[in-house]
C-alpha cells in the first residue's frame, strides 16, 4: 500500500498539497504512514534497532502512525469534500508534523521534536473542526453523537500529546509514562474508531460544497 501511494503520489507532487486536492493528499499520505508504521512494528516484533529507536519507541510510534497518520488521515479524506480548506489544514498538519517530530526523537533533537508535536496539534486540531462540522450536518443521529464523541476524545487525546511533549521540552510537570500511554492511546485510538464508526452508522460520504 505504501509504494501504491507512492506511485500515485509522485507523479502529481506538483499540486497534490493545493486544498482542492486535499483528499487525495491524505489518502496518499495516510496510506504512506501506515506503510512506515507497519515497518515499526515488523521490526519491533523481530528484535530490531530502526533509525536508532529503542522497541518500546518503535511499538508506540507503530500505534502512533496507524492511528495518528492513518487514522486522522482516512477520516480527513472521508470528510473533505464539505470543507477542502480545513481538510487541507488538517492534513498538513499531520503530513509535516509526524516526520517533524520522528525526526527530533531520533536525533535527541527535542525542540525540533516539539514542533513537530505542536504542528500535529494543529493539524489534529483542523481535523476536530472537520469532524465537528460533519456532525452538524444533516445525518443520522447515531452517526452524528459518534462523530461529536470521536472528535472530543480526539481533541483530548492530541492536547496530552502536546501537554506531554512541552513538558519535556520545557520542563515542567505532567502525567507519567504509564498514565500517558494509557490515556492518550486510549483517547487518540478511540476518537478514530468512533468515528470511523460513524459512516458504518449510515453517515456516508460528504458530497461536494
Amino acid at each position: 500500500m505504501g509504494l501504491a501511494a507512492l506511485g500515485h503520489a509522485v507523479p502529481r507532487l506538483a499540486g497534490l498539497f493545493a486544498p482542492a486536492r486535499s483528499a487525495e493528499l491524505a489518502t496518499d499520505a495516510g496510506l504512506g504512514l501506515l506503510a512506515v508504521g507497519g515497518l515499526f512494528l515488523l521490526a519491533e516484533r523481530l528484535g530490531l534497532t530502526l533509525a536508532g529507536f529503542g522497541a518500546t519507541t518503535m511499538l508506540l510510534g507503530a500505534i502512533h502512525y496507524h492511528f495518528l497518520g492513518f487514522g486522522i488521515l482516512g477520516l480527513v479524506a472521508w470528510a473533505a469534500a464539505g470543507r477542502p480548506r480545513l481538510a487541507w489544514l488538517a492534513a498538513l498538519g499531520v503530513v509535516v508534523g509526524m516526520p517533524l517530530a520522528a525526526a527530533g526523537m531520533a536525533s535527541q533533537a527535542p525542540a525540533l521534536n516539539w514542533l513537530g508535536v505542536l504542528v500535529i496539534g494543529l493539524g489534529g486540531l483542523a481535523a476536530v473542526g472537520l469532524l465537528l462540522d460533519r456532525a452538524r450536518r444533516r445525518g443520522p443521529l447515531p452517526a452524528r453523537l459518534l462523530l461529536v464523541g470521536g472528535a472530543l476524545a480526539l481533541a483530548v487525546g492530541l492536547a496530552l500529546g502536546v501537554g506531554w511533549s512541552s513538558s519535556h521540552f520545557l520542563g515542567f510537570a505532567f502525567v507519567d509514562f504509564e498514565a500517558m500511554v494509557r490515556l492518550h492511546g486510549t483517547l487518540n485510538a478511540g476518537g478514530v474508531i468512533l468515528a470511523a464508526l460513524a459512516g458504518l452508522a449510515g453517515h456516508g460520504r460528504e458530497p461536494a460544497a
